[in-house]
């Protein structure tokens, strides 16, 4: 019977381990002076609704293309491509990204990596 349970047991745990999912990184963009924006992720709308600060979770590719379109049509839209989600070694990361105006053409907005 003790030997029926410890099987038993022994199943359960590795199909637990190998259920696991794979790594997976972490984005969140936020913008500096407090502009709305919309996130395209690799031609998909993240958030419908324009946001300041956007968070999205459990992203599991390395690399993204990224748009971002402001509510506010007189701003530039911002394309990204290979937005990084993982660090030199390749492991993937929670990583910060902030949107600031150029600070010679004030409708310019940049994307800058800002800390993971």
């Amino acid at each position: 019977m003790i030997r029926k349970i410890t099987l038993l047991a022994m199943l359960l745990v590795s199909l637990y381990s190998s259920a696991q999912l794979g790594p997976v990184g972490h984005l969140t963009i936020f913008s500096e002076d407090g502009d709305k924006f919309t996130l395209i992720l690799n031609g998909e709308v993240i958030n419908d609704t324009p946001q300041t600060n956007l968070r999205v979770e459990d992203l599991n590719q390395q690399y993204y293309n990224a748009k971002i379109k402001f509510e506010d049509k007189t701003l530039q839209d911002i394309s990204k491509n290979s937005l990084m989600l993982v660090d030199v070694d390749g492991n993937f990361s929670d990583v910060t990204y902030k949107i600031k105006r150029d600070k010679n053409n004030k409708t310019k907005m940049k994307l800058n990596y800002f800390s993971s």
